[in-house]
């Protein structure tokens, strides 16, 4: 009787006897969220959503890069949704992160939706952050060019964060729907909670979040990881103090090595036996005074000199490569005798596997061969002019 009256008043559109419950996989609308029973049906319903992406996981497969990133990014909406359902469950953000989710695991599913519309929360995280936003689109747009699926996936929300309003309501770790770090068989690989990729979620300023998406773009990005490994690898290089030191100098008219450059060439030899996937190239030099052709050909003594004292030391011969430049390329413009000094010299340059030339990074001149000036009595200069 009571469910045939509640049906009769339904139909004259008094009032309806109890909330109605969405279409499947739909959010309940916001003003029905007001029972703890509908919100656990809606949290529910999220939890649906991850059972959904996680039965598209696979590990192999044509599509498996494109997949993978795809479906990182929707269970990382997904996230988010009950993140935000939790801290404003009468907000909008919860239904435009499904929504986002909906898009990114419509191609891998049976019946794929068609006109997808972008949600407020993507316009609004690319409005903040156009930069850091199309770093994203690029990225997922590129899989080969994507070293972490997860980083990316947790870039995205963090540039959403960062478009939210605050809550204080929110408790300082959320638990993610579905499955536990490391439980699930797929290369795909989540937080297992919303504390591990963002302190206090929704409640940190946008400058924060930012922040935490741009790092995470670059542990996402394979470009910025190899550059990353490469700077590392010669950062550990120039830690050997031998590869620092890179100039020895001669006297005037002169391609003998005097004891500090010899000391310095003793290094130099230690660092390529310690560092055999470098090579040398050896540049001499010369002064400007003289003729062209004499300093290019002392400029090629010199560093003759310099690659059979390396050679004795058991350097071998494929790794130096030697140049003569004579008086071009001085180590200054200046016209005193030190400026001369400096132009007399080698430069030593250590060269990575694939060309590169290791930063000199410490050029310090400390074996400076100057020129003495003999200055000369009156009665000297006298008998000399007679």
């Amino acid at each position: 009787m009571l469910v045939r009256l509640c049906g009769v008043i339904a139909s004259l559109g008094l009032v309806a006897c109890a909330p109605q419950r969405p279409a499947p996989g739909a959010l309940a609308p916001a003003s029905a969220r007001t029972t703890n029973e509908m919100r656990a049906a809606d949290l529910a319903v999220i939890d649906a959503w991850e059972l959904r992406r996680v039965a598209l996981l696979r590990n192999d497969g044509d599509d498996l890069p494109t997949r993978s990133i795809a479906l990182a990014r929707a269970g990382a909406w997904i996230a988010f949704s009950r993140e935000a359902y939790v801290a404003r469950p009468h907000g909008r953000e919860a239904d435009d992160a499904l929504a986002e989710a909906g898009v990114l695991m419509a191609p891998f599913e049976r019946t794929s939706g068609d006109g997808a519309v972008r949600s407020a929360l993507a316009a609004d995280a690319e409005r903040v952050s156009p930069r850091n936003w199309a770093a994203v689109v690029r990225l997922a747009s590129t899989p080969v060019s994507v070293a972490d699926a997860a980083a990316l996936a947790e870039a995205e929300i963090e540039l959403v964060r960062a478009t939210t309003v605050p809550s204080r309501r929110l408790a300082p770790s959320v638990s993610l729907a579905g499955a536990s770090r490391g439980s699930m068989a797929s290369a795909v690989v989540l937080p297992t909670t919303i504390a591990d990729s963002s302190v206090s979620p929704l409640a940190c300023p946008a400058a924060q979040h930012i922040a935490r998406a741009v790092r995470l773009l670059g542990e996402a990005d394979v470009v910025q990881q190899d550059e990353a490994r490469h700077q590392a690898m010669i950062s550990g290089l120039l830690r050997d103090e031998r590869l620092r030191a890179r100039s020895l100098h001669f006297a005037v008219a002169s391609e003998s090595v005097g004891m500090p450059s010899a000391a310095l060439l003793n290094g130099v030899a230690g660092a390529l036996r310690a560092h055999p996937e470098l090579g040398l190239v050896i540049e001499g030099y010369a002064d400007p005074r003289g003729s062209t052709d004499e300093n290019l050909e002392l400029s090629g003594r010199r560093a003759a000199m310099v690659r059979d004292i390396l050679a004795d030391s058991g350097v071998t011969d494929e790794r130096m490569l030697v140049r003569q430049f004579g008086e071009r390329r001085r180590a200054g413009t200046g016209t005193t005798l030190a400026d001369y000094a400096r132009d007399r010299r080698v430069q030593l340059k250590f060269v990575l596997p694939d060309g590169e030339e290791l930063p000199i990074t410490d050029n310090t001149a400390l074996d400076l061969q100057i020129e003495r000036v003999v200055k000369r009595s009156a009665a000297v200069r006298r008998r000399r002019i007679r």
